[in-house]
């Protein structure tokens, strides 16, 4: 699910390469700010609740059940307040996360093209990218090793979407025209061929993420 866009405004398909990173940053800057709004809300909206079920307890100790009734009302539209500030923090933390994901890859831009896919990063549609993104985040921080394994898998599919078709053509034309009906040897081969070729290409893809990741947690080592 996307949930980011501050660009909305923008004109024709947006991608990575056409934001710019101080936009990024700046998006990041203003979502914590209404992340600490919405936590300080969070809690006086608790603090809230509080003083009304103590208030509560008092008047049911006393007998004072129209007191009673009158909290109530209070309780169930902190209730409904506090659900919506829930929702409303849920989704400027899914946001902000998205954000600083995207922050992360804009800077390591080199990390994507030591893999061959950092075209791929910068031109694809950033709602498509944000997908990714949020797949290879596990527990709020990015996985890049894991990110540049899914876009790689992607770039590897896409570069034999030619051969694919050609192969359901193959089958379809057997299945309905009967077309290969003499020669059903032959059709396995081609498919066995391209799958294998398939393969090779993404543990290629595997191996140079390996080393490039490699390579850059040794420079973060040389740097610190």
């Amino acid at each position: 699910m996307v949930v980011f866009n501050p660009f909305s405004w923008f004109k024709g398909k947006l991608t990575l390469s056409r934001v710019q990173l101080d936009d990024l940053k700046r998006e990041q800057f203003k979502l914590e700010g209404d992340i600490r709004k919405l936590e300080k809300e969070e809690e006086q909206l608790n603090k809230e609740r509080e003083q009304r079920e103590d208030e509560y307890r008092v008047a049911h100790a006393n007998g004072k059940e129209v007191i009673k009734k009158t909290i109530i009302r209070k309780l169930e539209t902190l209730k409904i307040q506090s659900k919506s500030v829930a929702t409303r923090l849920k989704t400027c933390y899914s946001i902000y996360q998205t954000t600083i994901g995207l922050i992360a890859v804009k800077e390591n831009q080199a990390f994507f093209e030591k893999l061959g896919i950092g075209s791929l990063v910068m031109k694809m549609d950033i709602d498509e990218l944000q997908s990714f993104i949020q797949e290879a985040t596990i527990e709020g921080e990015l996985q890049q090793e894991k990110l540049a394994r899914l876009l790689g898998a992607t770039n590897a599919m896409t570069e034999t979407d030619g051969s694919s078709e050609a192969i359901l053509i193959s089958q379809y034309d057997e299945e309905l025209l009967g077309k290969y009906s003499n020669h059903t040897e032959s059709a396995p081969t081609t498919s066995t061929s391209i799958s294998n070729s398939s393969d090779k290409e993404y543990a290629e893809i595997l191996d140079r993420t390996a080393n490039a990741v490699n390579e850059l947690n040794q420079t973060m080592k040389e740097n610190s």
